[in-house]
This record gives structure tokens, C-alpha cells and sequence, in this order.
């Protein structure tokens, strides 16, 4: 499987997981609606420093994405 693709579904779902829409996540996150729908999709790499918010907002370690 894509790595992309991997880290872009874990996302959506501890996002979906934690009750939040893309909208919010990415008002939380201050990273831009359409970049979050980019990395959820797995169209994009993302930066570890972006990884990283992510995980804070949602609350979880960067290693849980691939987990």
C-alpha cells in the first residue's frame, strides 16, 4: 500500500474518530482545508513538522498513523 495513501487514512479516520469535519480540523490545525483534503486523499506528502500538529490536535503519537 501507498504510504501517502496510509497516513492519509489514518488521519481521516482518528479525525472522524475524534467528531471533527475537515473544516474544523483544519481551523484547529491553522493548515488549509484543501491541504487537509490533499493529505487525507493521499495525493500529497506531507511534512513531518505538519504530521506533527496533526497529531497534537488529534491527540495522538506520530507513530499511530502507521500503526
Amino acid at each position: 500500500m501507498d504510504l501517502k495513501k496510509l497516513i492519509g487514512d489514518s488521519i481521516k479516520f482518528h479525525r472522524q474518530e475524534a467528531g471533527m469535519s475537515q473544516k474544523e480540523f483544519a481551523k484547529r490545525t491553522g493548515i488549509s482545508l484543501t491541504h487537509i483534503a490533499r493529505i487525507e486523499k493521499g495525493v500529497v506528502d506531507c511534512k513531518f513538522v505538519t504530521l506533527w500538529i496533526m497529531c497534537e490536535v488529534l491527540k495522538i503519537k506520530p507513530s499511530e498513523l502507521i500503526s
